[in-house]
């Protein structure tokens, strides 16, 4: 919708600027600060989910919780740590995985689904060019994983993340075709950034508040390596992480 209201305003402004500043020194000037906008509007609208600017995606919790989610798994070995320490917490989290990896990891994909843990689809391959593919491609990709989980996992998920985290109208045109939502995130771990454990644990200690959906990736090293005491000091300053009881309900809302 946001989308649709800017290409409005954008082609309103054009045709008032046509009508109006064509006879003036400064007509292209202003085309070229429009289109500028236009340009800078639709790429925020790409490159960040929360703006909800070609879909609505879910990117907070109407919950005092905190929910843990986890991309590009599931890992050989990390992933399994990742378990463990969240079994030790009796936390529950959403694992996005993708297609090829979990084909690969069989056991430790069928041991998400049995720990009570929420599967969503991260695409087949996570080709890092999706944000450019077709409608067609894009359904194709998604598909291929839905099949990927249902053969390994026998569910099909209900909820999607888009690699990288872009969005683009035909994400969003696919996404409601297949009749899933898109979980985005409200605070971004940067785990795939940072190399040393204390400053990733410093991070999300610091900006973890209650309500977040937390970005983290169970493939990596630093991840796992960081995981349990970032959740010890988070709950020493009262975060309340997403539970059996109420980890279904947090996305159903």
């Amino acid at each position: 919708m946001k989308h649709k209201i800017n290409i409005f305003i954008f082609s309103a402004s054009i045709l008032v600027t046509c009508l109006f500043f064509s006879e003036t020194e400064h007509f292209y000037l202003i085309l070229f600060i429009l289109g500028l906008l236009f340009f800078i509007i639709l790429s925020a609208g790409v490159i960040f989910m929360k703006f909800n600017y070609f879909m609505k995606n879910k990117n907070r919790l109407n919950s005092a919780k905190v929910l843990l989610t986890f991309d590009d798994g599931p890992h050989n070995s990390n992933t399994d740590k990742v378990l463990r320490i969240l079994k030790s917490h009796e936390i529950k989290a959403v694992f996005f995985v993708i297609g090829d990896r979990l084909t690969k990891n069989k056991e430790i994909a069928l041991k998400i689904a049995q720990e009570g843990h929420i599967i969503g689809n991260h695409s087949q391959t996570h080709n890092p060019m999706m944000s450019l593919f077709s409608k067609r491609r894009l359904n194709t990709e998604i598909n291929q994983a839905q099949e990927s989980i249902f053969q390994i996992i026998k569910i099909k998920p209900s909820i999607f993340r888009p690699p990288i985290g872009y969005t683009n109208p035909n994400y969003a045109a696919v996404i409601k075709k297949l009749n899933m939502k898109c979980i985005g995130w409200s605070l971004r771990s940067y785990d795939s950034i940072y190399k040393t454990s204390d400053k990733l644990i410093s991070r999300l200690v610091k900006k973890t508040k209650p309500g977040d959906i937390v970005l983290l990736h169970d493939n990596l090293d630093v991840t796992c390596a960081s995981l349990n005491q970032y959740i010890i000091k988070a709950k020493s300053n009262g975060i309340i992480f997403a539970s059996s009881e109420d980890i279904q309900n947090i996305l159903d809302d």
